[in-house]
């Protein structure tokens, strides 16, 4: 394999061959491999992260309604295992790779170990989702009536709103989340399989 000397060539002088991570489109998009550009958004995914946290914690601590402070404390649980889960994921990825290790291995561990986080997100997601929308329908209610919960909800309409509320929301929250990871991540994830592929044909 032309390209596993290539690698083995440059490990010696301890410098990354971009042309190996990087396809010629994405080189003219950026400077950085697929493997750098994805630890950076997985870096800025963590801050709206934290960003988000502190607005669950803030309706927690200032809602009045238990059912509201429930939903939130779901979801601030939520959040916060996606940030312990994605800072791990950011802390084992190395945009180097190894240059003593087999490069396609190597490149396909990264590529199964994002897939596999970014899928794992989703899932995990899709139980949660529910919980917010009907948080967000609650506590919506609730401020714009000025009256407590267990009032508002105590009419048809609203209980049969919330169960459209959540129906509706959920799917679209769900695939709201997937669109903004296939942009910060779907890209260059593609990239590392498109260089899998390549090399393995190159065998």
């Amino acid at each position: 394999m032309d390209l596993e000397k290539s690698w083995k060539a440059w490990g010696e002088a301890e410098k990354l061959p971009e042309e190996l991570l990087t396809p010629a489109s994405l080189r003219k998009e950026t400077s950085m491999n697929p493997l750098q550009k994805l630890k950076r958004n997985l870096g800025i995914n963590m801050v709206f992260g934290v960003v988000i946290l502190f607005f669950y914690a803030g309706i927690i601590f200032l809602s009045p309604e238990p059912l509201v402070q429930i939903a939130m404390f779901a979801m601030f649980l939520f959040t916060f295992w996606a940030i312990f889960t994605t800072f791990k994921l950011y802390r084992g990825l190395d945009p180097e790779l190894c240059f003593s290790c087999n490069l396609v291995n190597e490149m396909e561990r990264y590529h199964s170990t994002i897939l596999r986080w970014s899928r794992n997100q989703e899932k995990v997601a899709t139980f949660f989702y529910p919980v917010g929308a009907a948080g967000g329908f609650i506590l919506g209610g609730s401020m714009g009536a000025g009256k407590p919960v267990a009032e508002i909800m105590a009419k048809t309409p609203m209980q049969v709103a919330l169960v459209v509320t959540v129906i509706v929301l959920t799917p679209l929250a769900w695939l709201l989340a997937r669109w903004m990871n296939r942009q910060a991540f779907g890209k260059y994830i593609d990239a590392l399989g498109a260089n899998i592929r390549a090399l393995k044909s190159e065998e």
